[in-house]
């Protein structure tokens, strides 16, 4: 009689993570953690795998990426793109930067709302250029996402950037 009820147990137990790990709020956390993990350029980076940071970039965007950034960088980026753009701006800025860094990624909220969802987060970013730090501080995001051919891409991209706060 215990091992029926050990087996359906486990089964239960599995059912139960899978229904978790495949929720749409578990994916789009790791959409958003790939997203991160993709626009990071190490300085160490070569030229073929910075300008290969476009194109990977973009297989998480939506045909078009509407931005608002903050006023020192919204004059640079414009406030939409289609995603072929966003790959090649991508790709220019990997291989023009020192290296792009970006730790700490704390997901604040994943709202779901059928097809699409929004996900704010925050991250301690840095965009290094030969001549500036465009991006040095936390970064606030909030983001929208939608579900396209079964994956969530990116369409809106929010963020406003503070100092850091002294330890």
């Amino acid at each position: 009689m215990k091992k029926p009820l050990m087996v359906v147990a486990i089964a239960a137990a599995a059912v139960a993570f899978l229904l978790w790990w495949f929720s749409a709020t578990q994916v789009l956390k790791r959409r958003v953690s790939s997203l991160i993990d993709t626009a990071v350029v190490p300085a160490s980076m070569s030229d073929i795998g910075r300008g290969a940071r476009g194109p990977n970039v973009a297989e998480f965007v939506a045909g078009s990426l509407e931005i608002d950034s903050p006023p020192s960088l919204a004059q640079d980026l414009g406030p939409d793109l289609n995603r072929d753009t966003v790959s090649a701006l991508y790709s220019a800025v990997a291989k023009y930067c020192r290296s792009i860094t970006v730790n700490d990624l704390k997901i604040q909220s994943v709202d779901v709302d059928g097809e699409t969802a929004t996900v704010r987060f925050s991250a301690d970013a840095v965009v290094d250029l030969p001549d500036r730090r465009p991006v040095d501080g936390i970064v606030d995001v909030d983001s929208r996402w939608r579900k396209t051919d079964g994956k969530w891409l990116l369409e809106r991209f929010a963020w406003t950037e503070s100092p850091r706060s002294a330890p």
